[in-house]
């Protein structure tokens, strides 16, 4: 199972990937044979928990004397927290553990951010909103003539034929698109979005200051006026 484990790992590494491994090793986290087959592998993970135990390696079972629970990573990954949980806090009989890695060198830096997907406002099962929808593209069709100037462009055709001129065919695609610009207007104004406030969170506004102050930085660093 140890040379699976460690082959196993070589071929991710051969593939380019990052690699965080924890597990319940039964055997010495640092002097134990999985660790010497890791190295002779050649895969370069490194076990990265004995770090942050200080001078007295603690057991991470609840009846053994020494730690046998192992955390390997590659260089890449950026471990910035470690915490060893009690067995008090922990669910089973080993010890819990809580990793901090950086977003940048797990899942790197370019990543998509998450925006909201609005949803449409004229809706037709909603009588209310189609009213208001049909009252304002009534009034602005009103407003700029769109009757007429469509009776305009259909008189204009028949006499001009089939092959119509260039001036009637811009007339036409004006009036075309000032019309789908009066339907887009009429549907943001057809329903208004309710958006509930959201509960108050101290931590969530600690690190919203956090990032502020952040980019504030970043604008005297660069010589920007600060908004």
């Amino acid at each position: 199972m140890r040379r699976d484990f460690a082959r196993q790992c070589g071929i991710w590494r051969k593939a380019k990937e990052r690699l965080l491994i924890v597990m319940d090793a039964n055997e010495h986290a640092m002097d134990g044979p999985m660790s010497k087959m890791l190295e002779a592998e050649g895969v370069e993970l490194e076990e990265f928990s004995h770090k942050y135990y200080g001078n007295k390696p603690p057991n991470t079972f609840i009846n053994g004397r020494f730690p046998i629970d192992a955390g390997y990573k590659t260089p890449d990954v950026e471990v910035t927290v470690f915490c060893m949980l009690s067995f008090m806090k922990s669910p089973g009989d080993h010890r819990g553990w809580i990793i901090e890695v950086t977003t940048r060198s797990m899942l790197g830096k370019d990543l998509l951010r998450i925006t909201r997907t609005p949803g449409r406002k004229l809706v037709s099962t909603q009588p209310r909103s189609v009213k208001r929808y049909n009252e304002s593209v009534e009034k602005q069709f009103l407003l700029h003539r769109i009757p007429q100037r469509m009776d305009a462009v259909e008189n204009l055709s028949r006499i001009c034929g089939s092959l119509t001129s260039p001036w009637l065919k811009n007339m036409m695609l004006n009036l075309y698109r000032q019309m789908d610009e009066v339907r887009i207007y009429a549907e943001k104004k057809c329903r208004g979005f309710m958006i509930p406030a959201a509960e108050f969170s101290p931590a969530i506004q600690h690190w919203c200051d956090i990032i502020h102050a952040y980019q504030d930085l970043i604008k005297l660093k660069q010589g920007n006026k600060l908004s």
